[in-house]
């Protein structure tokens, strides 16, 4: 569908059973997939929506029964009803760091194991949405340290919460952290929402308990 199509008509493609790829142009302007576009394309699998698209459609997908997955750009505000009702989506991608707003059964009656993907930090999504849940990706905490240890667990589910311990070596005392968290709370809790990277700092322990002028590890 070339750059200079600016519109498609509701129900433009419906019932096109040997529609099996749709392509648009790198500068696409198309603003809405329109009501029933694709409706009954039961052989399409492919379809790459353009950012410029801003609503999808009431029943746009509808019954493309051949469809697993589908990505939806950061562009799209809303998706009208039964947009992708009746499709066989497993994987669906969403790109904007806020949700769209939903019509009524867009997810209806898809694959069992359908999961849905979101940027960190998103907000509007949930661990469901749509009635589709959250997949959770594996994120990584990667810990630096020198004159000291951190007790902490590398490998966490996306979101999960998890707990960091910074213990000194002899000689020195725990200050704090930086990089994901730049304060002194020891042990510390953090939400693993993407990858993070964390120091533990430590610092000579100067401390003179018997005030002869010397710190305990002098």
């Amino acid at each position: 569908i070339p750059d200079n199509v600016t519109l498609i008509d509701g129900a433009a493609f419906v019932r096109c059973t040997n529609l099996r790829s749709v392509t648009f142009g790198e500068n696409s302007q198309i603003e809405h997939i329109n009501f029933a576009t694709f409706r009954d394309c039961i052989s399409l699998t492919n379809i790459t929506i353009p950012e410029s698209v801003t609503q999808i459609i009431d029943g746009a997908f509808q019954r493309c029964e051949s469809l697993t997955n589908i990505t939806i750009p950061d562009s799209v505000t809303s998706i009208g009803l039964e947009a992708f009702e009746g499709t066989n989506l497993e994987t669906i991608i969403f790109l904007g760091t806020k949700a769209p707003t939903l019509g009524k059964n867009v997810f209806m009656d898809i694959s069992n194991n359908a999961t849905f993907t979101a940027p960190p930090g998103a907000t509007g999504y949930g661990d469901t949405f749509g009635g589709i849940p959250r997949k959770r990706e594996n994120v990584t905490l990667i810990v630096h340290t020198t004159n000291g240890s951190v007790d902490y667990t590398e490998t966490h589910q996306q979101g999960a919460v998890t707990t960091v311990t910074a213990t000194p070596n002899p000689g020195y005392v725990f200050a704090s952290w930086s990089g994901a968290n730049s304060g002194t709370q020891n042990p510390l809790s953090l939400i693993m929402d993407s990858d993070k990277t964390i120091e533990a700092v430590f610092v000579q322990d100067t401390t003179d308990t018997d005030g002869d002028g010397l710190s305990n590890y002098a």
